[in-house]
């Protein structure tokens, strides 16, 4: 499957810089079979996280069909600015940062010691994300409209220190009036977070 880097993997935001964690997680319910990337009936979702020194900077999240280095690459590229230095765990999907123009610090987990010092700022999210959906959703939600909460959430995320209420509404505003028209067959029908459109 070909998944375009247009519509909601960057609609229109600046790409993160610096030193940035980028991992996968999945979200869903409790089911038998295999765990982590490869688990069956549970939804994938890319983090990417700026480090600030202790503190974490920008954040996004995006829903993917797979962990494979193709999506990987198309996420990393829309959302991450060249020479930015891209931290990563040891999955072989990354592998393609070693010949990009990101610099690449890898991370294994099985030969690090402190085993919390791996990508702490992607677990945090995926964990405040994960609560999240337990919380206010009762960790029920429709994969198709798991972006749309991913994006809402993003948007709270990276405005958390904003003190102008008036700048949060203007930003909002103006994403309202730049975005595309959603119908309502879309809103209750849904569609699928892997056929992303451009804008």
């Amino acid at each position: 499957m070909t998944v375009s880097v247009t519509g909601s993997w960057h609609n229109g935001r600046e790409r993160l810089s610096g030193t940035v964690e980028v991992d996968e997680f999945v979200i869903g319910g409790q089911k038998p079979g295999k765990r982590g990337r490869g688990a069956n009936g549970k939804t994938i979702v890319v983090a990417a996280v700026e480090k600030q020194v202790k503190k974490l900077g920008r954040i996004r999240l995006q829903v993917v069909p797979d962990c494979s280095g193709d999506v990987l690459e198309q996420f990393i590229s829309a959302n991450v600015i060249p020479e930015s230095t891209v931290v990563t765990d040891g999955w072989r999907g990354y592998n393609f940062l070693d010949k990009s123009s990101h610099m690449h610090d890898q991370i294994v987990a099985s030969r690090t010691p402190k085993k919390d010092s791996v990508l702490p700022g992607v677990h945090l999210i995926a964990s405040l994300v994960k609560r999240l959906i337990l919380g206010t959703f009762q960790g029920r939600f429709a994969p198709e409209h798991l972006q749309s909460y991913l994006d809402e959430y993003v948007f709270r995320f990276n405005r958390r220190n904003s003190r102008n209420i008036g700048k949060k509404f203007m930003r909002i505003a103006q994403q309202v009036n730049s975005s595309t028209k959603t119908t309502y067959k879309e809103i209750i029908g849904g569609f699928s977070p892997y056929c992303l459109l451009a804008n």
